[in-house]
């Protein structure tokens, strides 16, 4: 990994403000990067062209459970094991 553009996980761009994200993004060195924004995600995929040539691959809320979270509430969570906690 080359960087990490921390985005909140509850309401996150409830105000339409965007430019934050894209500034990290486009004064990033990772050419790739891995989202795990849940459904905001619609709200400023279209502005991800802005930021130059670079792929963003969405991991949903796999993020999530790599980070450690284990939400056992989930059905698609299934018998994920939480080695972190």
């Amino acid at each position: 990994f080359l960087d990490y553009i921390p985005v909140k996980e509850h309401a996150a761009f409830c105000e339409d403000n965007f430019d934050e994200l894209l500034s990290a993004i486009k004064k990033s060195p990772a050419k790739v990067f891995l989202l795990g924004v849940g459904g905001c995600k619609l709200r400023f995929y279209n502005k991800l062209r802005k930021t130059g040539n670079r792929i963003f691959i969405d991991i949903g809320f796999t993020m999530n459970l790599i980070a450690g979270d284990d939400y056992r509430g989930r059905p698609y969570c299934g018998g994920w094991k939480s080695y972190k906690r």
